[in-house]
């Protein structure tokens, strides 16, 4: 059967409208997001990241799509400065990552501007480089970090207070419990506090042995530790009381 025109035509109107938009570099729409990235607004770094890669499945890997981002982190998009912990291959994120000299400002910076992520990448690498004032700068980011709800800078922040002699608890206690997980080990912050008796940290420890899960990352079940836990929560229940 020989279809007819206006369905033929109406047909190629159809598929013309679902398909993805594909804004190339140089389109007007990008031109206008890079230039709002470049005058400081960190969405629109990212927003124009993404209209790259809509055009071209390999502008992530280009250093112009590096370049936005670098920008985003520091005007305080959170996601872009999310893109350098990337620790898959290939990564375009590795140079900027590995260059301590130019990482570290970029990440103080896009902390000061909003971005919890970059306090507590700026906290990590002033701890681990630990020359003089870097400490109590570590300590002023992942305690910003942390206030601003991202777990990995409390638990940070409780490591430079270890560190320096400080009073860990509440610190501790947030790294256990904080609201956004990230990619760090909490099991451990969870164990300090419980230790401590911290009785809200044994049952949260419990609860992450019991579903094999730390935040994000795979954590070996243990159904007869986190009994005990329980068990121990409850005595000092009981001590409180």
């Amino acid at each position: 059967m020989i279809m007819p025109m206006r369905l033929i035509a109406f047909i190629l109107l159809l598929l013309g409208l679902s398909a993805p938009a594909a804004a190339q570099v140089g389109t007007p729409a990008y031109i206008e997001h890079v230039a709002r990235c470049e005058a400081g607004e960190g969405y629109a770094c990212a927003y124009a990241a993404q209209l790259g890669q809509r055009g071209d499945q390999t502008f992530w890997l280009s250093d112009e799509q590096v370049r936005l981002r670098i920008l985003g982190c520091r005007f305080g998009q959170d996601g872009s400065c999310w893109k350098f912990e990337r620790i898959g291959r290939p990564n375009p994120y590795a140079p900027m990552r590995n260059d301590r000299g130019a990482f570290l400002p970029m990440v103080r910076e896009g902390c000061r501007n909003g971005s919890d992520m970059a306090c507590f990448q700026a906290a990590r690498e002033l701890f681990d480089r630990n020359g003089p004032g870097d400490l109590a700068e570590a300590l002023e980011h992942g305690e910003l970090g942390c206030v601003r709800g991202f777990s990995d800078a409390c638990a940070v922040w409780t490591d430079v207070l270890v560190a320096t002699g400080g009073d860990a608890a509440p610190a501790r206690a947030e790294a256990c419990f904080g609201n956004r997980p990230g990619y760090l080990p909490k099991a451990p912050y969870c164990e300090a506090g419980c230790e401590a008796g911290d009785r809200e940290a044994c049952l949260t420890l419990a609860t992450m042995l019991e579903r094999g899960r730390d935040g994000a990352l795979h954590l070996h079940r243990d159904t007869r530790r986190a009994r005990q836990l329980r068990t121990l929560a409850g005595t000092l229940a009981g001590a409180a009381d």
